[in-house]
Order: structure tokens, then sequence, then C-alpha cells
């Protein structure tokens, strides 16, 4: 919507227009134009006035913005986001005067820069103003007379609601559609690309065959294609009202042409069936009598292209630049460049990569500026919380979450969360209290346990686990100490060399990339046995990490060993690693079933007198007697993949060297914390730059579906996964595609298939020799082909969430939208329960890092299996994960200091603090009731006064100038965090006076009890039972809890 407003009144500058586009009707000028304006900062601006426009413009109101196209109000301040800015932004208005503009995160909903102005333009590219509905219904109704009025579309439009896919209804909104050419300066000049007419053609087509399969469906009916795109003369006429260059092949001359004198290149792709692969690029090369240059995208791939051409006795000379290569006048030269073509005319040839091997590497060097997901904040509070959620209260176990209330206690109205226990009966736990309460995570909500007040039930298991726990600590604090006493390699500090290699990535390391490889490079350095977790989401660069690390180990003379599970992905990490260590003399080598008994043989000779640096392998490399002359570091690909033998032969590996270990299972922090240091923990969650979050449906089995979402991948360009997960039918499925998508390049891969058949599939693939892959899970670890945007999954009711979201995975790999199409029976009586809400929630869960927030039992269970072990299952379900990572952490600090935990108390009662006076968020201040309780939990779980500094501050920007109860609500949490650290258990404190009660073991200093009474002996009274009592207190609630400070801070320690 940028580019046409911004296209009238461009002066010079290229355009590229795929024919597509060219041909569709888009809105009017007159609407897109005037609706975009220049918001400033002190510009006068009636308030209400901005409101009704975004609303017009196609704004959405919500309680919080996090997409694009929606707005909020709180107050004097407006939060939207709008189209084409990279971050929302956050309006503060004084009366009628824009104050401020503000850019701010939409995950953390704090501001980050301060902004002059923001362009503002609308959320659609349709109006959904009152006037613009009546018209939607009215033109709807006589297109469509005889199509019900219960179309979720037409409800959706009545209602005002924005529709994904309404473009397809675009002219019922308006008198009149526009194209392309009524937004371009009349001086413009159209260069039209051979066969424009005939793609053209070929798209105007398929649309027409799309709209007859579908134009009888009764709740979507389709318009007509000649009411969305031009048809052929009509484009025509259109552009001949502009000078216009035409682009033609070798052929019949047209009148005014002139001949560049091109050939059309054969084809010289490599060919695996063949004896001489390379024969038809090497007879093509070898009679040619004029230069010609080769080109890759890559170092790495430069490398090969050289490797492969020298295998055919073609010698090649390395050019800088084009230049370079036009001062030539014979020769085979090869040059960093990323065209798209070759061309060959009487002067040069040029071919490319990718006409010699059908690939083409997509490697665009961009600093990511997306901000990560904390996995700690998504799994440890209570968002996402609904009415019926199983929740664990410390002392009374877990019950069901119901509501939050407003209720009057001792005078003051505060909200409580209410949580419902067997036979009915129900808890009210005040907002002071919330640190009690935490999500119950362990078994699927619907068998959680339901517990009995007042019963004796909860406290057994507590104290069950609680004994379970103390033995867990004790190993984990032995692990970890036999890993401080053992001793590994101290690695030297990186060189020249090293940011040479860094330099030669493609990609800019994002933020979590960066700091997980300082994190490794400094374990490399000390002397204690490295042993690091690299957890992150699919696709977002862990294999980078690592690779910088082994780098970093082969430069001091060691050798490094990867680990992976599958065949498939070893041959994917050698071809990785090969392409990244092109410019380095390091010798890499590939241990799996795609090996001979021969070849692995020869490998283990070389590994064992030191000529291979890094060697790639799968289970064969375990299986296999393999002496290293100098091992240094091992690193492991999704170990839990592993089976049990070859996890033992693992563990021997690490007792001798420095393991990295890389994951996309999701490991919260806190599990990290809890083992006081068994095992060090990066976390990768930030995605790539320009990265696009899958786009994902759930659609019934339906041909139509499936051959639509093929050809529309296959018209981009791109390839297509076809999954099916049965071997026995595989090929008939295969059969079936053949027929659907006839002129598609259709293969078929699975793990029962012989070794060499299988990888000269997935290399087809790979090379784009394939465009379709019929295959099975075995693409469910680390395929990496930047260029498959679609996959669609068959039966998707049939696989686990975890399963699903690592599938949806191997697309989207790039900067283009990818597509996930999970394919379900018709029959809904096979269609399982279970099945619905593990293929709604990987459809909700469509954001990017959004592995950290999948299935929360499912995710969070199998991450702390893996470290934990499997027998710690039980109590990780009788009460909990969160709880019982809270017990955990609590009973290795107690063991660390010396003590012992108590069984009967296994987490001491936490702190009260009640000034007796309204302590809350008002409704007005934030209407939203789970906003709300999200905010309480997190002040709750405040530990430090600098936190809860940095929470007030952010609680001003997001929501404005804090009412009264809101400021009592801080001034209540910061003596709490007081009172945490002078041994106080609770503190009354009204208008009429109040107590500071201790706990019987507390540390105090008795001479600073005696001194505080002598300074205020009508004030304070010591009373029996570790109390304090307090009189005569000011009526203001801040000069209040201001002498309570002041106590509070005279409390003197023993130690």
């Amino acid at each position: 919507m940028t580019t046409l407003y911004e296209l009238p009144s461009i002066t010079q500058g290229v355009i590229v227009v795929p024919i597509q586009t060219l041909l569709q009707r888009i809105p009017p000028r007159d609407f897109i134009l005037p609706r975009m304006f220049l918001l400033s900062e002190g510009e006068e601006l009636a308030f209400e006035s901005l409101l009704d426009q975004l609303v017009q413009t196609g704004y959405r109101k919500v309680e919080t913005v996090y997409e694009h196209g929606e707005f909020a109000v709180r107050g004097s301040l407006l939060d939207f986001y709008p189209m084409g800015t990279n971050h929302p932004i956050r309006i503060d208005f004084f009366d009628d005067v824009v104050e401020s503009v503000r850019s701010f995160d939409p995950d953390t909903q704090r501001s980050i820069d301060k902004l002059l102005n923001v362009q503002v333009m609308p959320a659609h590219e349709y109006p959904l103003d009152e006037t613009a509905i009546a018209r939607f219904r009215q033109t709807w109704n006589s297109t469509f007379p005889a199509v019900e009025r219960q179309s979720p579309v037409y409800q959706d439009i009545s209602d005002g609601k924005a529709v994904e896919g309404i473009e397809c209804y675009l002219p019922l909104f308006f008198d009149t559609m526009h194209n392309l050419f009524d937004y371009v300066p009349e001086n413009t000049v159209v260069v039209v690309a051979d066969r424009v007419i005939e793609e053209a053609e070929e798209f105007l087509s398929d649309v027409r065959r799309r709209y007859e399969t579908h134009r009888m469906e009764v709740l979507r009916p389709l318009l007509p294609p000649k009411e969305l795109f031009l048809e052929i003369d009509q484009l025509r006429s259109y552009w001949n009202n502009y000078p216009r260059i035409h682009l033609q092949r070798e052929g019949t001359p047209r009148k005014h042409s002139v001949s560049v004198g091109g050939l059309e290149l054969p084809n010289i792709a490599l060919d695996a069936r063949r004896s001489e692969p390379a024969r038809n690029a090497r007879d093509f090369i070898a009679n040619l009598s004029t230069p010609v240059l080769v080109t890759a995208d890559t170092r790495g791939r430069l490398q090969h292209v050289q490797d492969v051409l020298g295998r055919i006795q073609i010698p090649t000379s390395f050019v800088e630049s084009y230049d370079d290569f036009l001062a030539q006048q014979f020769g085979v030269f090869v040059a960093l460049g990323q065209f798209q073509e070759g061309l060959w005319n009487s002067e040069r040839v040029i071919l490319t990569e990718t006409q010699i091997f059908g690939e083409r590497a997509e490697t665009t060097r961009q600093r990511s500026r997306q901000k990560a997901f904390d996995p700690d904040t998504i799994i440890r509070n209570l968002t996402e919380l609904k009415p019926g959620d199983p929740v664990v209260h410390i002392d009374h176990g877990v019950g069901r979450y119901v509501g939050l209330e407003k209720l009057s206690f001792r005078a003051e109205i505060t909200d409580f969360v209410t949580i419902e226990y067997a036979d009915k009966d129900r808890l009210y736990v005040p907002i002071s209290s919330l640190d009690l309460i935490s999500r119950y995570t362990g078994v699927d909500a619907s068998h959680a346990p339901l517990h009995k007040l007042g019963s004796d039930a909860w406290a057994k298991l507590k104290r069950r686990a609680a004994k379970k726990i103390y033995d867990v600590a004790v190993e984990l604090l032995s692990i970890y100490a036999r890993r401080k006493a053992t001793r590994s390699v101290s690695f030297p500090a990186t060189d020249s060399d090293y940011e040479k290699f860094c330099d030669e990535c493609e990609f800019e390391l994002t933020v979590d990339q960066a700091e997980s490889t300082d994190k490794i490079l400094e374990d490399l350095r000390s002397t204690r046995a490295t042993d690091r977790l690299v957890c992150g989401d699919v696709g977002f660069g862990k294999t980078e990490v690592a690779m910088r690390a082994a780098f970093h180990v082969v430069q001091a003379g060691f050798q490094v060993i990867v680990l992976v599970p599958t065949t498939i992905l070893a041959q994917q990490h050698f071809e990785t690693f090969t392409d990244r260590f092109a410019n380095w003399p390091h010798v890499i080598e590939l241990m799996s079933r795609f090996r001979t008994d021969q070849e692995v043989k020869l490998i283990s000779e070389r590994i064992a007198v030191g000529s291979v640096d890094i060697v790639i392998g799968t289970h064969k490399l375990l299986r296999t007697k393999v002496d290293f002359k100098r091992l240094g570091l091992l690193v492991i690909d999704e170990e839990h993949r592993f089976g049990v033998r070859d996890k033992e032969r693992i563990k021997n590996f690490k007792a001798e060297v420095d393991t990295i270990t890389l994951t996309a299972t999701p490991i919260p922090r806190t599990l990290n914390l809890s083992m006081g240091g068994l095992r060090d923990l990066s976390l990768i969650t930030t995605p790539p730059a320009n990265r696009l979050a899958v786009k994902t449906f759930v659609v019934p089995y339906n041909p139509v579906v499936v051959s639509d979402a093929i050809n529309r991948e296959l018209a981009r360009g791109g390839q297509v996964f076809y999954l099916h997960n049965k071997v026995q039918t595989i090929h008939d499925v295969y059969e079936g595609i053949k027929q659907l998508v006839p002129h598609a390049r259709i293969d078929v891969g699975h793990g029962q298939m012989k070794k060499r058949e299988l990888e000269r599939v997935m290399s087809d693939f790979y090379h784009r020799k394939s465009n379709v892959l019929v295959c099975t899970t075995i693409i469910e670890s680390g395929i990496d082909i930047p260029n498959a945007n679609t996959i669609i999954i068959d039966r998707a009711d049939k696989f686990g969430l975890a399963q699903l979201h690592q599938l949806r995975g191997r697309v989207g790999r790039s900067t283009r939208q990818a597509y996930a199409y999970l394919l379900t029976p018709d029959d809904d009586v096979i269609f399982t329960v279970d099945a619905k809400q593990r293929l709604d929630a990987i459809v909700k869960s469509d954001d990017l890092g959004s592995g950290f927030s999948l299935s929360m039992h499912d995710l969070e269970i199998r991450g702390a299996g893996e470290i934990l072990g499997q027998q710690q299952h039980g109590q990780l379900e009788s009460i909990g994960f969160t709880l019982y990572m809270q017990m955990l952490n609590y009973t290795v600090d107690t063991i660390k200091s010396g003590g012992m935990p108590n069984f009967e108390d296994p987490l001491p009662m936490t702190h009260e603090v009640n000034l007796e006076t309204t302590a809350l968020f008002p409704d007005d201040y934030i209407p939203n009731t789970h906003t709300r309780l999200v905010l309480y939990k997190r002040l709750a779980s405040l530990t430090t006064q600098f936190e809860l500094d940095q929470f007030k501050a952010e609680m001003i920007d997001r929501f404005g100038t804090l009412p009264d109860s809101a400021e009592v609500l801080f001034l209540t949490t910061h003596l709490k965090l007081l009172a945490q650290r002078k041994g106080v258990k609770r503190v009354i404190a009204g208008e009429r006076g109040g107590t500071i009660e201790f706990f019987p073991d507390a540390d105090v200093n008795p001479q600073s009890i005696t001194s505080m009474v002598l300074a205020h002996p009508r004030r304070l009274k010591v009373l029996q039972g570790h109390k304090l009592s307090m009189t005569e207190l000011p009526e203001d609630v801040t000069e209040r809890g201001y002498f309570v400070e002041q106590c509070l801070n005279n409390i003197g320690l023993m130690t």
C-alpha cells in the first residue's frame, strides 16, 4: 500500500511487477490516497476524530496492540500499529494536542524510540465504515441473489470484521476498480519481458479453471474472473498508452527490433544417472572460442564449481569483478555473483551455478531487528489462562481457575483470584499473594487432578515429592562437583582467522546467536569441561553457532565430531559445513549409511592419523571403532532422538571432551537454574531477519485443495513437500498427485529405500531437479531447503503437536511466505477430540518462535525428562511442573548453603503486607481482566527493587499515570520486598494501628528492635509471639507506608 501511495509522485526509478500483479484490479486512487496522512508531534487534532478516522480506514479496536491494523485506547494514550511500519506507535495526547509520538515493542509493550511523526495508511484495501458495509450488502445481494445470507463472509463484513481473503470481493465495495496503470506517472516507460502474454494467458486460464471448480460453493460464492482481473485485450490497451520496450528471444524480428546477438544456452546440468555426470557441461565449454564466466552465490559454492570443472579437465581462474572478466580474451573464469540466468552471445558466455547444479541459494546478508521471545515468561506466568484451566496453590493443591473478582476485605476493595476445588468449594486468593499460584502443567488439562480443600492429601503429596526432589538435588550437586573437578583442554582466545571466518557468513548473527557463541567460546577457553545445551526453535541458526565453535577448535589443532540422528540430516550438515569451510584447508568427512564399508574404513584410518578435522556422522560413527588422534569437541544434534545404546556410547565421548548439544526442544530457563550449573544453557529465541511465520490451514482432504496448493507454489518457482507417512501406500499417493499436477516433477523418498536411491532423491530435490517430494517423516529433522515453502501433511490428525511443529518448520526458511496445509479425514467419527485440540493449537501458535509456547505439558515434560530422567515424571504430574521446579530450586539452594530442607514445609510461607486500603489496578485503568491478571502475577513474582522500579516505569509507559490505588499496590510490593530481607512474615498497618510479625527463626538483632522502641515509645511496643505492635499510625496511606518502611529499614540482622 505504501508503494501505491508513492507511485503517483515518483520521478525516477524502476518498478518490477509480475504480470499477475499487473492484471489484478485494485482499489481506486480516490480511496487509497486521501486516507493516508501524517501524524506529527505538536499537531492539534481532535482525539475522537482520530479514533473515527482509524475505524473508517479499517483499524480494529483491541485491548492490547500486537498486530498491524489494531488500536487500543487507555485514557489519553492511543496505541496503534500502522501498516508499513516495523513497530506499533504510542501517541500521548494532552487535550487535543499530540504531546509525543513513540514506537514500542509489541512483545514487552515498552517504548523504543521517540519519533517526530508517523505515516498512517489504511489497515485494509477496503473501507469498513457504515456506508461501505451498506454498499457491500446491497451489491452482494444483487450479485449473488440465490446465495444464503448465512455466508460467513457476508456475516463478518456486516458485523464490521476484517475477513481473510476478502480481496476476492473488493469490487463489491466500490463503484469502479483501478489497476496499476492508474497509479503510475504519465511519462512511465513500460518494459515487457519475453513470454509475458503467454504467462498472462496461463495465469488467467488457471484462474478460470479454479472459478469453474469452486463457483457453486454456497457459503463462499466467487465473483467472475473479469471482475477481479484485466483481460489480455484490456492489458494491451492500457500499456499501449505508454512508450514500450519489448524483450524477446531470437525469432521472427519485429518492426524496430534490435538484436543483441544472444543465443539460447543448451542444458548443461549435471546428470547423476550417467556414467559421466558433467559430460554436457564439458562438451559445451570445451568447444567455445569465447571467454566463459561461471558465477556462484557463495565462496563455498564457487569452490564446488571449480572442483567439478577441474574433474572434467577444465581449468578455471578467479576474477574479482565483471569488469575484470570483460578484459579477458580467452579462458574459463569464476566469480562471485547472484545471476539468475546465463548469457551466450558472439563475444562471451556467462553460466550460473543454477545451470550446472539446478540450485540457487538465497543468501541475503541481513541484521535481525526482531525481538526475541522470552521462554521463561511464556512458560511460567499465567498468560493464556482461561476459566476451567488447572492451577496449583502451594498450600491447597490443584484446582480450577474461575476468574478475577472484586471483594471487600478489612474495609478495603481488592481483586481476588477465584479457584474452585472438589465439591465446588472455592478459594479466594488476594492479588498480593499471587506468587502462591502457578499454572498446572504435567498432564493434559482434562486429566489434571482436582484436590479437596481441607484434606491432608495435598500435604502428603507435597511431602512425598519433597523427599524425591531432595534425592534429585543431591544427585545434581554431586554431578556438578564432579564436573567442576573434570579438566579439559583450554583453547586459546580467538584470532584474526576466526574473525575472517565469521565475516564470511552470509547472514549476520541475531543477538541470541551472538550471545550463545560468546558463551561457548568462553567455555572452551576455561579448563572446566564444557557441557552446554543450545536450545532454539527450528530454523533459528543453531548450526552456525556450532560451526563457529568447530572452526575455533580445529584451528587449535584438534578434531571435531558432529553427531546427528538421521542420514538425511547428516548429508545436509555435511554440505552445509563443506560450503561454510570452503575457504579453509580443513578436511570434512561424512560417516553414514550413504557411505560403503570400504569408504568408512578409509575415513577411520585418516581420522586416526589426524588428516580429517571434522567428521559428521550418524549412529554409524558411534558403532564404528574409530581412534581419534586429538579429539577436542563433540557436537550433538537432537540427542533425544538417538537410541538407548547410542546414548551410552555418547556418554563415553562426553566424558573425554567438551560437548555442545543442539536441540529444538524448549527447555525453560528455570530448569537450568535448578541444576545449579549442571549444564549450561543458551537459548536462541530471536527469529532470523525478514523471516515470516508459516501460514497454517487445517482442511479436510480435497483433491482441488491439494492441486491448488501445489500449483500456486510451483507457479512462483518453489517446491513442495507432500508428507504421507505410510510406506505401503506412498506410491499410490505419488500416482494420485501425478494425475492432479501432471506438469510437476515428482519424486518419492522414505527411510526403507536403498541408501543410494534415497541419496539421489534428496539430492535431486535439493538441486531442484524435482519440485514435489512425496515423503514420510524422514524430512522431520534438519532438512534445510529454502526454496521449499509449501508443505502438505496427509492425515495430520495422526501426528503429535511437537512433531507437527517440527514438520511445519521444514518450510518458511527463507524470506518468502510459506504455507502448511494439514489435511484431515472427512469422517468426524475417526477424528478424535484430542486431535482437534492439537490441530487448533498448531494453527493458533503460528508465531515465529512458537515452539516455546506449544503444548506446555508436551514440551516442558519432554524437556525436563531429557535431563532429570524419566523417573521424575510421576512427581512432575502430581504437583505440576512449575511447583516442582520451584521446590527443586529452593532445595538446591538450601543444600548449597549447608542447610537441610523441611519436608513438611518445602517452600516457606511467603511474606504479607497489608496497609488496609484499596490496592489494585482499577478497571478503568486496565479494562481487560486477563491483562490485569497477568500484570498482577508479574508484580507478585518480582524479587528486587530494581525489577519493581522497571515494572512501574513500564506501567506508566503503557497505561499512563498511575491512579492512587495502583500507587498503593506498588508501595505495598516495595514494603513486601523489604520485609523479605528482614525476616518479617507479616505487616498489618491500618489507620488504627497494626503489627510487624517475624518468622520464628528470623536472624534479627534484638538490639535494633530495642533501639527502635526507645526511639518511638508511643508508637512501638514488643509483643509475645515474635511481634511488634504499631499505634498512632498516620491516616494518609503514603505517610503510613513511609513509617513502616523506616521501621523495616531499622531492623538489623545478626549476619
